[in-house]
């Protein structure tokens, strides 16, 4: 997995918890992730720096307006995020980029 990964949220608070177990998850699969959050309001200052962006459920109606910065982008589906489901949010992760 070689791409940076950019989670968006309502304040860039609520996926800490989530970026560690994804961490986790690839370095024990000994992939080398990237992976950060941001809120919503600062997406567009760190987006060069990243391939893809996966949105918090609660800012999935948010979607349509992060597609402007010309990155893939799709909402994580409310349970993974919830249950810190790595496989199923890296599926989707890997899908997005290789679109």
């Amino acid at each position: 997995m070689d791409y940076k990964i950019l989670l968006v949220c309502a304040g860039g608070i609520s996926t800490g918890r989530l970026i560690k177990k994804m961490e986790s998850y690839c370095e024990e699969k000994g992939d080398n992730l990237k992976i950060s959050a941001a809120g919503v309001s600062s997406v567009d200052k760190v987006i060069n720096d990243y391939d893809i962006i996966l949105v918090g459920p609660q800012m999935a109606y948010r979607v349509e307006e992060l597609q402007t910065l010309g990155k893939p982008v799709a909402p994580i589906d409310s349970f993974d995020y919830a249950t810190a489901n790595c496989k199923n949010i890296l599926a989707l992760a890997d899908e997005l980029y290789n679109k």
